[in-house]
């Protein structure tokens, strides 16, 4: 048994990394996120052995680029998890391009997204470099820009040039941010610097026009106002968490993402904050997901004990299963191990030996056992977020809408020239339960409508926390009545 490793996969909804755009420079790096969960290492047969990989050079080569790339896929893709698929897609995919078809950056690039999408899966991704920078950029969100978080109005896959109906959208502006009480959330940046952005392609726009050093200045123009408006582009923390207390000392916890190497450590910090709180409402939605390691890690911080997920990973040209479980002071990996064991030996134990790897917890629940928590979800909850309210489902009540259903994970494997393949690789199972295509159903639906004003789902996740506030008491006030009864009873019987 080796000691333990990460889980090098990440869990979020592919086409958010690209679409949500952070509008800064990367800053230095700082703490790494704290890793929670440990795997045993082993060795089975792979498509292609990666030790033996060409290095890249200098300049551009596209037959190394693509070996890289078919090696990443073959080796990994939860859908080659047998032999003989695996053989087969080696067979027509490793030697499918001549020289000539690889001699170009963009004829290389369409054919490893034609090779990666071959398989089918919807969540499977392959990043030009500039994407693999804004991926960094929502890691380590130490930056300087103009504080301020863009989306398109047209879905990505769609166009990603700027037109009349694909435009430039604010989705957020940072609190103490440049742009804070100059942008608005909603706004539409129809020009940088006074070129129009119709025509422009959307990373030129990014990153050659609106992105900056701290301190300089760029002139917007946005549609709610005749005059451009300058920002001073500054240095920026980007949280991702952020909270509140509501009406009924109930807190409230905002979590936006797990990608963010902070989320664990804010989420924590916020959860210390509320513990005395009656109540806790943590909000989900549009949550794409992030680290996995980050979603256990959040979830021994309000659970004391108990199966948290079943793990399925490719391995070889199969599968291997890790049940993940919290206990009294420790968590544990159970891997089931196949390889090297008895044929009738098997036969009993079908899933294969099961061997144990444990960790202290660093962490305790943070919150008591009996505190009420109502967790905000939608359809745009997506993998890590999905993951972390099926894992509560049944100590939490869930509102809202089901989420997106996406239940597979994808492992993240740098290539060469600064491109990057995040390749399907694992399904979990929150409990046990299979989310995949099928979501997380909240216990109670509530629709959001946004031509309403206020916010309905979390009115009436506020009303569940207050009816769940008073049943906890009712409870515990019954709980003193019979335990001053029995002590009177004790007393009488002496």
């Amino acid at each position: 048994m080796k000691g333990p490793i990460k889980f090098n996969h990440i869990l979020y909804l592919a086409g958010f990394l690209v679409l949500t755009l952070i509008l800064f420079n990367l800053g230095e790096d700082d703490k790494q996120i704290p890793q929670t969960t440990a795997v045993q290492e082993k060795h089975t047969a792979s498509c292609v052995d990666e030790k033996k990989l060409p290095a890249p050079g200098n300049s551009f080569d596209g037959k190394i680029l693509y070996r890289h790339a078919f090696a990443a896929i073959c080796n990994g893709h939860l859908k080659l998890a047998d032999s003989a698929s695996m053989k087969a897609f080696k067979k027509e995919w490793e030697n499918k391009y001549s020289p000539s078809e690889l001699s170009t950056e963009e004829k290389t690039d369409r054919a490893i997204a034609a090779m990666l999408a071959s398989l089918n899966q919807r969540f499977d991704t392959y990043l030009l470099p500039q994407a693999v920078e804004a991926g960094k950029e929502q890691i380590d969100p130490t930056l300087s820009g103009i504080g301020a978080e863009i989306s398109l109005t047209a879905p990505l896959k769609e166009a990603t040039k700027l037109s009349n109906t694909n435009r430039l959208l604010i989705k957020r502006v940072l609190e103490g941010g440049p742009s804070e009480g100059i942008l608005q959330e909603g706004d539409i940046i129809t020009a940088v610097n006074g070129i129009p952005l119709v025509g422009l392609d959307l990373e030129d726009v990014v990153y050659k026009r609106i992105r900056g050093k701290a301190g300089t200045p760029v002139l917007l123009t946005i549609e709610r106002q005749e005059e451009p408006v300058k920002v001073i582009r500054g240095n920026i923390t980007m949280k991702v968490v952020s909270e509140h207390a509501l009406d009924g000392n109930i807190a409230y916890i905002q979590l936006r993402d797990f990608m963010s190497k902070y989320a664990v450590k804010e989420f924590h910090d916020a959860l210390e904050r509320a513990n005395k709180a009656n109540a806790v409402i943590i909000d989900l939605r549009n949550n794409p997901g992030g680290n996995f390691d980050s979603v256990i890690m959040i979830a021994s911080f309000l659970l004391n004990q108990g199966n948290l997920v079943v793990v399925n990973t490719r391995e070889g040209d199969g599968l291997s299963r890790s049940d993940i479980a919290l206990y009294e002071g420790f968590m544990a990996t159970i891997e089931y191990v196949k390889e090297g064991v008895d044929d009738k030996v098997l036969k009993h134990y079908p899933l294969g030996i099961p061997q144990a790897v444990t960790q202290d917890r660093q962490h305790l629940a943070e919150i008591a056992a009996d505190t009420p928590i109502v967790v905000l979800i939608n359809e745009r909850s997506a993998s890590g977020s999905e993951l972390l309210s099926g894992i509560l489902k049944d100590r939490a009540t869930l509102v809202g809408q089901p989420t997106l259903g996406k239940g597979v994970g994808q492992g993240l494997h740098p290539l060469p020239y600064g491109r990057e393949l995040h390749v399907t690789e694992l399904e979990f199972l929150p409990r046990g339960q299979s989310i995949d295509k099928v979501g997380v159903i909240p216990d109670l639906i509530v629709k959001d409508d946004p031509s309403q004003d206020g916010d309905e789902q979390l009115n009436q996740a506020v009303a569940q926390a207050k009816s769940l506030i008073e049943k906890t008491r009712s409870v515990a006030t019954l709980k003193q009545k019979l335990e001053k009864e029995k002590r009177s009873f004790f007393l009488l019987d002496k």
